[in-house]
């Protein structure tokens, strides 16, 4: 459902806490309950981009 760039949209914005997550399930169409999975699921992994980076010198 919803490609990564989207996915990735919508955790930002719920992550900014400027809109709710019912708010913001209306804004995309769709339910409250995506948008807390695909936050978790991005929090969860978001160390292993720093792990990356730390292995290569601090650099993306």
């Amino acid at each position: 459902m919803g490609s990564t760039s989207f996915k990735t949209k919508v955790v930002l914005e719920a992550l900014s806490e400027r809109f709710t997550l019912t708010e913001l399930a209306q804004k995309h169409e769709i339910h409250p309950n995506q948008i807390t999975l695909w936050k978790r699921e991005f929090l969860e992994k978001a160390p292993e981009v720093f792990s990356r980076a730390d292995n290569s010198n601090g650099r993306f």
